[in-house]
């Protein structure tokens, strides 16, 4: 269980804000909080920097609606920035981010260049709603203008706690429910190595 005292140190060292900011817990809500901060511009950027962390863990934040009830808020999506890697130059289009968008639970904005309908660099990159209660998205596949099909990979930047058993945010493969299911040592994965093998989150997409 988290404490106001330790979330309000950690919170105040990586926000490094301008103005001060309250925290209130949230009823009888398990690790859930209000937070309240006194000028617009400091709220903007935390908002703006999601994902954050606390522990290691990820921290769901969002503006709360006025017309909604504390047991009313939901957490199930988070902003992640993602790098599609594998696209063909004249495929990194607005049009073609939107599609990819679309495989999350929303499109949020794209790194353009200066031209308004081209992606910058090796790889395209976007910021999108990602649903936290379902695996992560490894990649999807797309058809070539001679009929190959190519696979496309995602990135994920600033990802946190990961199980890379299930594909879920939130716990690591050493306490997955479905620990179970990897066979032997040469199947579990660090931290630092993505291993997808058993996730089943792969898709077509057509550009």
């Amino acid at each position: 269980m988290l404490t106001i005292v330790h979330l309000r140190n950690v919170l105040m060292q990586v926000w490094n804000l301008a103005f001060s900011f309250d925290i209130q817990p949230l009823s009888d809500m398990k690790n859930c909080f209000l937070i309240t901060f006194n000028h617009e511009r400091d709220k903007r950027k935390v908002i703006d920097g999601v994902p954050w962390s606390v522990n290691d863990s990820l921290m769901a934040l969002k503006p709360w609606p006025p017309h909604l009830k504390a047991e009313e808020l939901e957490f199930l999506t988070t902003p992640f920035g993602i790098q599609v890697h594998g696209l063909l130059l004249h495929r990194m289009t607005k049009s073609n981010a939107q599609l990819i968008g679309n495989l999350f639970a929303g499109l949020i904005e794209v790194d353009f260049a200066s031209t308004p309908d081209a992606s910058v660099g090796s790889c395209m990159r976007l910021r999108v709603e990602v649903n936290i209660n379902k695996p992560l998205l490894e990649r999807f596949t797309s058809k070539k203008e001679n009929g190959q099909l190519e696979r496309i990979r995602f990135k994920f930047e600033r990802l946190l706690e990961f199980c890379y058993m299930g594909g879920l945010v939130g716990h690591q493969i050493n306490v997955c429910p479905n620990i179970s299911q990897v066979i032997g040592e040469a199947n579990r994965c660090s931290k630092a190595v993505v291993d997808f093998k058993h996730i089943r989150s792969i898709v077509t997409v057509h550009l």
